[in-house]
């Protein structure tokens, strides 16, 4: 049982980090490119540009 149960906790351990990892990294580019399309829209309505 001691041979299964290092790889096993590896496993876990690395799948929840890198989950976290992507999770987090997902997270901040679809905050970026929110934030983005909001600047994007008020620039041209400032410039007035009411196209869209």
């Amino acid at each position: 049982m001691k041979r299964l149960a290092a790889p096993m906790v590896g496993g876990v351990a690395s799948a929840m980090l890198l989950t976290r990892i992507v999770t987090a990294a997902i997270y901040v580019i679809c905050r970026w490119q929110t934030q983005v399309k909001q600047v994007g829209f008020q620039g041209k309505i400032q410039n007035g540009d009411h196209s869209t």
